[in-house]
């Protein structure tokens, strides 16, 4: 019955030993680029940020661990925000819903969502094919030169972020 139980939880989340789960982003390769919109309807791209580490995550409001690790996210952006930048990709939900939630909440670190009005960008949706997202959050540690050293499917809380910080040099600032 466990087993039983084991199986149908693991592919109802995506995951089953039948149909190995193969993430698109490799670890020591370059992370891959792309351009979206920010909050302040600005167009981003990942490479504008070559030269400092960077926490890239997949989320939405209506996520409840998503929503449980954002105060840590924030917290220790907070202490950090000049040696690491924080990407939030919101997916799965109206830009305006994404904003709402992060103005709603105080949180300042960068969204960013689907373009309002901006031509020259892409989807999340896209971005999130091309970083093979089957769950969120997903939150992808990238190092200054653009490289991806670890990623992690699921809620973190504040000490895991402080130690993958530090795999992408930079050394928490509340330690």
């Amino acid at each position: 019955m466990k087993k039983w139980v084991l199986a149908l939880a693991l592919t109802l989340t995506g995951f089953s030993s039948a149909a190995p789960r193969e993430n698109k982003v490799r670890l020591d390769l370059l992370a891959p680029d792309f351009v979206l919109t920010n909050q302040k309807d600005q167009v981003v791209r990942l490479e504008d940020f070559r030269g400092k580490p960077i926490v890239l995550n997949f989320w939405a409001s209506w996520c409840g661990p998503c929503r449980s690790e954002f105060p840590g996210l924030h917290t220790v952006w907070l202490r950090n925000s000049g040696l690491v930048e924080f990407l939030a990709v919101a997916i799965s939900e109206p830009r305006d819903t994404s904003l709402r939630f992060m103005r709603d909440n105080k949180y300042t670190f960068t969204v960013l969502t689907d373009p309002s009005q901006n031509q020259n960008t892409e989807t999340t949706k896209a971005v999130a094919n091309r970083y093979g997202i089957e769950a969120i959050p997903t939150t992808y540690f990238i190092d200054a030169n653009g490289i991806v050293r670890r990623t992690v499917i699921g809620g973190m809380n504040t000490l895991d972020f402080r130690d993958y910080l530090r795999e992408i040099g930079v050394n928490d600032l509340g330690r």
